[in-house]
């Protein structure tokens, strides 16, 4: 499949726009990244104000995606360790989607986090014991179940 360039999917202001009046009501705006060709796997950002908005826009490739979720999309905070896992596990259902962001060093200047989705509660806490003591955002990945809009850095598509 070659790369074709769709204006109707292209990042604009107004696409900013909507994620800022999203941002005003709900402080927070959790946006994954997909890549052209999945090269990087996808990245995630959680945006709470224009500048980390726009600077996410800035730094992204052309070709990139994002994709923005409304709503409060990862709950469950805090630093790996039993009582987090703990609250996996009573907080998400079992066989759900789930994702975890790692939330250490996010600012406005460097938007783009590191995660990771599941299939399952049980295999995200099985692998997350790996990173006890390390800041988190975890939550469900509905993004079928909430309201999302998505656009693409210079309206440039293809395989992600």
């Amino acid at each position: 499949m070659g790369l074709t360039r769709d204006k109707n999917r292209e990042l604009d202001e107004r696409w900013i726009a909507e994620i800022l009046s999203w941002i005003e009501e709900t402080g927070e705006v959790f946006v994954y990244l997909r890549y052209l060709f999945n090269s990087p796997n996808t990245k995630f950002a959680l945006v709470a104000s224009e500048d980390a908005l726009r600077r996410l826009v800035q730094i992204s490739p052309e070709g990139a995606e994002l994709t923005a979720c409304k709503g409060e999309c990862l709950p469950i905070r805090g630093v790996v360790g039993e009582e987090l896992l703990a609250r996996v596990h009573d907080g998400l259902p079992a066989r759900k989607d789930c994702v975890c962001v790692f939330t250490q060093g996010s600012s406005p200047e460097h938007p783009v986090l590191e995660g990771n989705s599941w299939c399952s509660v049980s295999e995200m806490a099985a692998e997350l014991r790996e990173h006890e003591g390390e800041q988190v955002a975890i939550g469900e990945f509905a993004a079928g179940e909430r309201k999302t809009i998505s656009a693409v850095i210079g309206g440039l598509d293809g395989p992600r």
